[in-house]
């Protein structure tokens, strides 16, 4: 029986993935593929769809409970901290019934394949070895192991993750004062810490690591994952529309300050306000957003060089990532120099203009000249 894990990394397209996986669950079962579920009322979608008592109309637009759609992230929280499960995965149960779970749903359907698909996976590593034989040890029958890993260009990514935080109502100081001091340490930067500890405790495993420019080139992370998996695609109206989308770098700021200045209710409002407003059109590109300055970017380059020689060197590349001397240079326009202009635009949108919270909160911020962020530590 063989075993393919996505491991991540985070905002690598796996929320769109896992719909796929979840949504198609019935088709993969047919080709002797399991996704297996983790709770109850995964079994229940799995049993409805793989029965067909779930037709193929409802299966288009029938809601993908969180915890099967997304269900490998929740075991992965649960074998990472027990007792601090995210509340979106709760209730759950325990890791060991996790495991009996799964194992059933092998007895019952004897699939020649499984797929775990978590980005939660990729926090493993900063554990050494233990979670991941951890993992793999729950299922004594698998005797071929295919590990899955996505990663974006450092500075893309950690935009993209410090957005991901920020709507989930985390307080956080401001991107370039962070990454320095924090991110660096730990495998939202550090992918050799992410990935070298799975190489170490799987050395049977066949491995691809690819980077998220590939995954787009190959259509996507859907089409990608069931192209390396030697899955048929699903049809497309069994995959998903983009999920989880990250927020545009000129909004950063302000949802930073919402979260910290309003109510954790006020700030939810004004994040899924914003989040409505079709302000992309009269924005600039993302990558063309600097959000860090010369003094985080040349510190970034001098700490990731060494990560990415080994990223090159294990997968066999001449540069992992080909565009790696972009990570030292400043995009074209400054963060800051949109500020102005999108606070004037988000007070003209009524739902924000006439909100009797949010319309003092925006009208009461200002910026102080010349402030981009460029911390020297």
């Amino acid at each position: 029986m063989k075993m393919i894990l996505f491991i991540g990394h985070h905002k690598a397209g796996s929320t769109a993935l896992q719909a796929a996986l979840a949504r198609n669950c019935r088709a993969l079962l047919r080709h002797d593929v399991l996704y297996p579920a983790v709770d109850s009322s995964g079994l229940a979608m799995l049993a409805g769809f793989a029965s067909g008592r779930i037709g193929a109309m409802q299966r288009r637009t029938w809601p993908i409970p969180l915890n099967y759609r997304e269900g490998h992230n929740a075991l992965a929280f649960r074998m990472w901290s027990p007792n601090g499960v995210p509340d979106i995965h709760l209730p759950l149960p325990g890791k060991d019934e996790i495991g009996r779970t799964i194992t059933a749903q092998i007895e019952a359907f004897r699939p020649k394949t499984m797929v775990l698909a978590a980005e939660v996976f990729s926090n493993f590593g900063a554990r050494g070895t233990d979670l991941i034989r951890e993992l793999v040890g729950m299922f004594p029958q698998i005797d071929d192991i295919h590990v899955i890993a996505s990663l974006r260009r450092v500075d893309d990514y950690l935009v993209s993750w410090y957005g991901q935080r920020l709507k989930f109502g985390t307080i956080l100081k401001p991107l370039a004062d962070t990454v320095p001091r924090h991110y660096q340490r730990g495998v939202h930067f550090d992918y050799r810490l992410m990935l070298e500890p799975w190489m170490t405790a799987l050395p049977e495993a066949r491995f691809t690591i690819q980077s998220y420019d590939e995954v787009l080139a190959q259509g996507g992370s859907v089409k990608n994952f069931f192209k390396l998996a030697g899955l048929k695609p699903p049809p497309p109206w069994q995959t998903s529309r983009r999920l989880n989308t990250s927020v545009h770098p000129g909004l950063i700021e302000f949802i930073r300050r919402a979260n910290i200045q309003l109510s954790r209710q006020d700030a939810l409002r004004f994040r899924e306000i914003v989040s409505k407003i079709a302000l992309n059109d009269a924005l600039p590109p993302a990558k063309e957003i600097e959000m860090f300055g010369p003094v985080a970017r040349a510190k970034m380059l001098r700490v990731f060089a060494p990560i990415h020689d080994w990223l090159s060197e294990v997968t066999g590349r001449q540069a992992f990532f080909p565009d790696i001397d972009a990570l030292g240079h400043c995009r074209a326009i400054p963060e800051h120099a949109l500020w102005d202009r999108l606070k004037t635009q988000l007070l003209s949108r009524s739902a924000l203009r006439e909100d009797t919270v949010l319309s003092p909160f925006l009208d009461g911020i200002t910026f102080l000249p010349n402030i981009p962020n460029l911390s020297s530590e």
